[in-house]
């Protein structure tokens, strides 16, 4: 080798700054220091020629040991690579890789040694945290409740979890390398996941069935997505294999509860239309020959010429009254009828609230006094006038004014106030000191035909028809009822109303705390 070429190899050699180069005597020597080895082991070039390269080792006969090991290992196979600790300047130590070969002469004998050292701290560290990566999301994939597997594009299953072992029925080393349409049924659903998987990136819920090795299948949802492996981009499939089984079956059996449920409706709506129906014909029948009763009899009490003794006319009287009381009772169930039918229309026309509230209470006024119960009414200026059906209204509060009076001892009171909710709602309420409603019964006393104090030897009179009515009533007109009410300590029935009558006329559904 010519001087200018020993020059040339000793720069390019020098100038490696990632990479210690070191050349050494047979004896270790320092011939060669380059400034990769000054930056990776923090001597200058001055502080190591001449120098032998043992001092880079661990002081003592561990270290001693190592070195020549190493040596005599190079020197009979011309060549040693490995790791090995070395030592800083800073007293400090760290992983090297080490390539050490052999430098002969022209003869073939050697000269010396050649050391080609890196740092590999930072790698060391990069795969640890890689590895700690790997065992943290195989964590992960280990404790998922669902099978988990990836696929590649070809369909082949390149890696399964615990979960997917278990719910397939096969050995890991079984299902690794399988082409997933030998576990689904029908084998042609493996391609569909697949391809939608990689069409769209994502793929929930496919219901497939998956084989085991006896014959049995397994009801599954099917969710994947895509992701990439690898420096060239190449895409796989992971997918979420949950077992179905269970739920499909209660699944079905909802569905077939479902549909048994319809029919029943259907058959409920049929017996509600026949009974509405039915109570309509027969309210219609009992009214011709009443009205008859209550028009004779009325008659016969009013007559100029009165030629009845006092026990005739009081015999007549309890007619009368009776007659009225089963005309109220059958018009009650013919509204009923109506509504349940569809059939009861509203008349809205515009009206004084404060008016119509006053006419009621008028008509109850004997019954109040032959209780001696006291009331009072409370009427807002605000209210004015509304534009609803004022017979209804009237219907609604006479109604829960009759069942203030029917419930509330003798010398008890009664209250109704009549006030603006907001610029397009009113209320009406009306408050009693009667016995009042246990909180588990109230929802009992809108229904029909039942009554809380029923039986055999029941105290109050009554078929169960006036509040359910109120409160379909109620609803039709696009309001809400409210009851408060604790047993012993009287009720509060509160009904709002629109200002006007809706356009169409539906029931509203109920609030908590109330029925509309």
């Amino acid at each position: 080798m010519s001087a200018d070429q020993a020059f040339l190899l000793a720069t390019i050699l020098d100038a490696s700054t990632e990479y210690s180069i070191v050349a050494t005597e047979l004896d270790g020597t320092i011939l060669l220091w380059n400034e990769g080895a000054r930056r990776i082991y923090g001597y200058p070039a001055r502080e190591a020629l001449g120098r032998n390269i043992r001092f880079l080792h661990f002081p003592g006969d561990a270290g001693q040991l190592e070195f020549d090991r190493i040596f005599a290992e190079a020197l009979e196979r011309d060549r040693w690579e490995g790791v090995v600790m070395r030592l800083r300047r800073d007293g400090s130590s760290f992983p090297c890789r080490i390539v050490l070969t052999v430098r002969k002469d022209g003869t073939g004998r050697p000269g010396g040694f050649l050391s080609i050292s890196k740092d590999i701290s930072d790698e060391i560290l990069i795969h640890e945290r890689l590895k700690d990566t790997e065992a943290y999301n195989r964590i992960l994939i280990e404790s998922a409740t669902d099978g988990i597997m990836t696929i590649d594009l070809d369909g082949r299953i390149t890696d399964v979890n615990q979960e997917m072992v278990s719910l397939s029925g096969r050995t890991r080393d079984g299902l690794i390398g399988q082409p997933l349409r030998e576990l689904l049924v029908p084998s042609s659903g493996a391609n569909e996941a697949i391809s939608r998987a990689i069409r769209d990136g994502r793929l929930s819920d496919l219901e497939l069935a998956l084989q085991r090795p006896g014959g049995e299948t397994v009801d599954v949802s099917f969710d994947a997505t895509t992701f990439q492996v690898g420096r060239d981009g190449a895409k796989q499939v992971i997918a979420n294999v949950r077992d179905v089984t269970d739920a499909k079956r209660l699944r079905d059996q909802l569905a077939q509860r479902n549909r048994e449920l319809e029919v029943q409706n259907q058959r409920v709506e049929q017996a509600n239309q026949m009974k509405s129906e039915f109570l309509a014909g027969i309210s219609h029948e009992l009214r011709t020959p009443l009205n008859s009763i209550i028009g004779f009899s009325d008659f016969l009490l009013t007559a100029e010429d009165d030629r009845l003794a006092p026990d005739q006319r009081e015999y007549l009287t309890d007619i009368l009254n009776s007659g009225n009381h089963l005309l109220r009772l059958i018009n009650d169930i013919l509204d009923l009828a109506k509504v349940e039918s569809g059939k009861l229309e509203l008349a809205p026309t515009s009206f004084l609230v404060g008016a119509a509230v006053e006419e009621v209470c008028s008509s109850l006024r004997p019954q109040l006094a032959s209780r001696h119960l006291a009331l009072h009414t409370e009427l807002s200026a605000d209210v004015g006038y509304v534009l609803l059906d004022v017979g209804r209204f009237k219907q609604i509060l006479y109604n829960l004014l009759s069942n203030a009076v029917k419930f509330t001892p003798e010398h008890g009171s009664i209250h109704v106030q009549v006030r603006a909710h907001n610029p397009a709602r009113f209320s009406v309420e009306v408050r009693d000191t009667g016995i009042g409603i246990a909180r588990q019964d109230i929802p009992r006393i809108f229904r029909e035909f039942e009554q809380v104090d029923s039986g055999p030897a029941r105290k109050y009179q009554g078929t169960g028809l006036g509040l359910p009515l109120t409160q379909k009533l109620v609803g039709m007109m696009g309001g809400t009822i409210d009851v408060e009410s604790e047993l012993g300590h009287g009720s509060t029935f509160t009904v709002q109303l629109p200002r006007e009558a809706p356009r169409r006329t539906e029931t509203l559904p109920s609030r908590r705390g109330s029925v509309a």
